[in-house]
């Protein structure tokens, strides 16, 4: 018997007789005895692989951005005007907001309704001191109304001005434990009353007040609220005619030499949520971090903010040492649904649900984190330089920080790995 290839295939001619039988193909492959399939089914095989590889990676960011868009419009449950008194509620913070901008009004600076502003919220803080006198003997709550006269030269838009001012409104409600000793350092919690001409000013910033206005009063009736520092709640007038009351406070105010650090909250939108955005001494965001229900924020809008890209401010500028103040501090603000800013839009109607919620649970956990950290130390040195750091949240579920340090190493890490690269790939790394 003979073996033979014809073409590929394999044949056995066996001769009897001297004739030759007809050969029996077998394909090579069988009869060496692989087992692998034809060429053209496993490349229909590969396709279907790279089909379902490309589904899944499709499914997996359409999955991945449905949630992340998600949690950017994601809120608590708002808790009502019924909601317990020791507990913080965006129903009240409302309340306070609608009688801002839906009863009063117009409170833009010089007009009437300013003043009328700053005497209802001066009321509501003599409501609060009789409150705290009746049930809460630990503590030592005062209301000051404050008038402030002066000026600053600043930029404005590229441009230096002085921008002078006389008259404008500073409310001042002062939370102090009478266990502290003298001359301890305060936490400043500040928002501003008034609003920008043409605008209702629901969200910039009536909403701001209003959750200051309830996290003032959850403090004081929840006795679970610890505060190691004490805690000023500054009601400004005269924001949106650049900073001219921060400013007043911060150089004039008799409370001033007493503040250790601050959290301003501000507002360029109705949607929420409240994102830190600026911030000066790591050990503010750092506490941000650890202690918020809620944290977000990121060092983007810093950098914006910094480089001069955006032309607005908030007081923030007025308080924080870099700038015109000296204090170490937090800038946090509401961001979406910035077509309503600054427009007739602003109304309270239009503040979604749940936003006011989350600023002061928020506000709720870190206030007293802050306070504590004040009350270790964290304010020495606080009228002279200090260290920013980088931060970002994921998602709104936790935040990490990191120093300037490790930032540098961070920012110069792809530089490094690109020239060992190009080393490697025998290219010159320039």
């Amino acid at each position: 018997m003979e073996t033979i290839d014809e073409g590929g295939m394999v044949a056995d001619r066996v001769v009897v007789n001297g004739a030759s039988i007809r050969p029996v193909k077998q394909p090579a492959a069988l009869f060496t005895g692989a087992h692998a399939p034809p060429s053209d089914l496993r490349v229909r095989r590969h396709i279907s692989w790279e089909r379902a590889s490309i589904l899944f990676l499709i499914l997996f960011y359409a999955a991945a951005v449905s949630y992340s868009w998600h949690r950017v419009w994601w809120t608590p449950q708002p808790l009502g005007l019924d909601a317990g008194a020791d507990v913080f509620s965006e129903g009240r913070a409302l309340r306070t907001t609608s009688v801002l901008a839906d009863d009063i009004g117009d409170r833009a600076v010089t007009t009437p309704g300013n003043k009328v502003a700053a005497q209802y919220l001066y009321d509501e803080g003599r409501k609060l001191q009789a409150f705290a006198a009746e049930h809460r003997p630990d503590l030592d709550v005062q209301v000051d109304w404050e008038e402030a006269t002066g000026a600053v030269s600043m930029m404005l838009i590229h441009q230096r001005i002085t921008n002078a001012y006389r008259g404008v409104h500073n409310l001042v409600v002062a939370i102090t434990p009478k266990a502290l000793p003298p001359g301890a350092k305060a936490l400043l919690l500040n928002a501003h009353f008034d609003n920008t001409l043409g605008s209702p000013g629901a969200s910039d910033c009536a909403s701001c007040v209003g959750v200051l206005m309830e996290v003032a009063r959850t403090v004081v009736a929840d006795e679970r609220v610890r505060l190691e520092s004490p805690l000023l709640v500054l009601l400004n007038g005269a924001e949106e005619t650049f900073l001219q009351a921060s400013h007043g406070f911060a150089q004039s105010s008799k409370w001033a030499p007493q503040v250790g650090a601050f959290i301003n909250l501000e507002s360029t939108g109705n949607g929420g949520p409240d994102v830190v955005f600026q911030h000066t001494a790591h050990w503010t965001v750092e506490t941000y971090a650890a202690s918020a229900v809620f944290p977000r924020g990121s060092v983007i809008g810093q950098d914006i903010f910094d480089m001069g890209l955006l032309p607005a401010d908030t007081d923030f500028r007025m308080f924080s040492y870099g700038h015109h103040g000296a204090w170490p501090g937090l800038d946090i603000a509401f961001l979406l649904d910035a077509a309503a800013y600054h427009t007739d839009r602003d109304t309270t109607s239009r503040i979604r649900a749940g936003t006011l919620q989350a600023a002061g649970d928020n506000l709720m956990a870190v206030v007293p984190a802050m306070a504590a950290r004040l009350a270790r130390g964290a304010a020495e040195g606080a009228r002279g330089p200090a260290r920013a750091s980088a931060y970002m949240d994921f998602l709104g579920l936790y935040m990490i920080t990191w120093s300037p340090e490790v930032a540098r190493w961070v920012h110069a890490l792809p530089l490094v790995l690109a020239a060992a690269a190009a080393v490697a790939a025998g290219l010159p790394p320039w």
